[in-house]
């Protein structure tokens, strides 16, 4: 610490196990009740089935909470990965994540486990009545070994489509979602995905205890 300037320094750090876990873990014994700025440089993270090198992050914080945040760091095969908090124009906190690697941050959804390849950007805005709208978009990228949508292709009797997404996987140009979180509950603004072979669009809402209502057309 020098000058309410706090640099964080490691060789590596493992978040492979907490970006994999469907609760979110609660660091609960950690309280950074400070005023100023953190500065960390760790040569290596371990996220899912990949890791992050020469990871930079910095942060302003005020009263223990995050002002600003900036982050970067590079894949082994030199794509890229960055981290973001900011103010918009109106004054809302706004996150934003983009990721040339779509697959190690998506590894908490069961239905996306069989994501191969694309790229991964989300944006989030906080809104002041504790609810938030979120924008996540991924391009290019392929879906295999996926029960659900399995299930439904075989009923469907689409064995083409079924043979592609049990091979090499059904490509898709880009898929959207945003949703916004109105006292727990997820509402689906907008959801749809595009590719050669197939595509979908989807709308509904999913409660905080896990009731789900889901309409769309494939």
């Amino acid at each position: 610490k020098k000058n309410n300037i706090y640099n964080i320094v490691g060789s590596s750090l493992d978040l492979s196990k907490y970006l994999s876990q469907k609760k979110k873990t609660k660091f609960g014994h950690l309280k950074f009740k400070i005023d100023g700025r953190l500065k960390l440089n760790i040569k290596k993270i371990l996220i899912p089935g990949d890791f992050l090198i020469d990871y930079k992050n910095s942060v302003k914080i005020r009263k223990g909470k995050i002002i600003k945040l900036d982050s970067f760091a590079n894949f082994e095969d030199l794509t890229s990965f960055s981290h973001k908090v900011t103010n918009n124009e109106s004054g809302n906190k706004l996150l934003v994540i983009s990721s040339d690697k779509a697959k190690p941050f998506l590894t908490t959804y069961q239905f996306l486990k069989g994501i191969e390849k694309g790229t991964l950007d989300v944006n989030r805005e906080y809104l002041p009545n504790k609810s938030s709208i979120t924008e996540v978009k991924i391009e290019n990228f392929y879906l295999k070994e996926m029960p659900v949508l399995t299930k439904i292709l075989s009923v469907a009797s689409l064995t083409g489509a079924l043979d592609i997404l049990e091979g090499k996987g059904i490509f898709f140009k880009e898929a959207y979602l945003k949703y916004e979180i109105i006292n727990g509950e997820l509402r689906i603004l907008e959801c749809y995905g595009t590719g050669p072979s197939l595509g979908f669009v989807l709308e509904g809402r999913v409660r905080k205890d896990e009731f789900a209502s889901l309409n769309g057309s494939l």
